[in-house]
């Protein structure tokens, strides 16, 4: 989980949980980026707590999501 707070910029947590194929739980990224990773395919990210209290059971009832997202993406970096 990545809860990063510089005024909405990313952190090294979120590049490095990508390339070595962890499943990131972010907040909204505003950065532009050409092509920027997408909610719920790459990672997941959330607005709030309240949201953020949803996502993670959600995932840890069904592990395939999780583990379908780190396989592709140890495949592409």
């Amino acid at each position: 989980v990545d809860a990063h707070g510089a005024h909405e910029c990313n952190s090294a947590r979120f590049w490095e949980s990508l390339a070595c194929g962890c499943l990131l739980v972010t907040r909204r990224n505003l950065i532009h980026m050409p092509h920027p990773f997408e909610n719920g395919i790459h990672m997941f990210e959330f607005q709030d707590p309240l949201s953020l209290g949803y996502i993670i059971p959600n995932l840890l009832k069904d592990d395939t999501t999780m583990q379908k997202i780190g396989r592709y993406l140890l495949k592409i970096s």
